[in-house]
């Protein structure tokens, strides 16, 4: 089997070109053939933080027009975070179960209580499964809800990574605690 190097670009490093094989990058597959002047790439696990833009700035140089697919077997999980105004664990984690599935909350709600030590704040920490199911402006009036219950307010929430518009359920970021909500966080932006 041939082995050849092929160099993509400033700072890219080298990329290992195998003839009819397939090579494991940090966390990617590439794959193709020199001659047919186009190479396939797959990410395992989502685009690769610190490859992914390289390579799609090398692309866009070189005017490469490229197709890019989002398959997966599950929906679309959202990481949310609601901070709490106070630092009291023990109201995250009873707000936490009330909220998840787990517990008899909300469909397709995981959720834990976490305190922020350093910012002198607990927050509730979710995962939506399912955000057709349980929508994010959903999820955070329960939270709101319960914290009131509980003689507590809400700080502001969190979105960690992207959202489909959808997960909204027409309602504006601002109105679930995310009023600096940059449009780059919309999933639909890159799809």
């Amino acid at each position: 089997m041939r082995v050849r190097h092929l160099a993509l670009g400033a700072g890219l490093a080298w990329a290992a070109y195998t003839w009819g094989a397939h090579l494991l990058t940090p966390a990617c597959v590439w794959r193709g053939r020199r001659a047919d002047r186009r190479i396939a790439l797959t990410f395992d696990d989502g685009p690769d933080p610190a490859w992914t833009p390289r390579v799609l700035d090398l692309l866009a140089a070189g005017r490469v027009r490229g197709s890019f697919f989002l398959v997966g077997a599950r929906a679309v999980l959202v990481a949310f975070n609601v901070w709490l105004d106070a630092g009291d664990l023990g109201i995250a984690r009873a707000i936490a179960r009330a909220v998840r599935e787990s517990s008899g909350g909300l469909p397709a709600v995981q959720a834990m209580g976490v305190l922020l030590a350093s910012r002198g704040v607990a927050q509730v920490s979710m995962n939506l499964l399912d955000h057709r199911r349980t929508p994010i402006p959903v999820v955070f009036d329960r939270v709101a809800e319960e914290a009131r219950r509980r003689g507590v307010g809400i700080a502001r929430s969190e979105l960690v990574g992207l959202a489909p518009r959808a997960a909204f359920a027409g309602r504006a970021p601002a109105s679930v605690g995310l009023a600096d909500l940059a449009p780059g966080l919309y999933l639909d932006s890159y799809l």
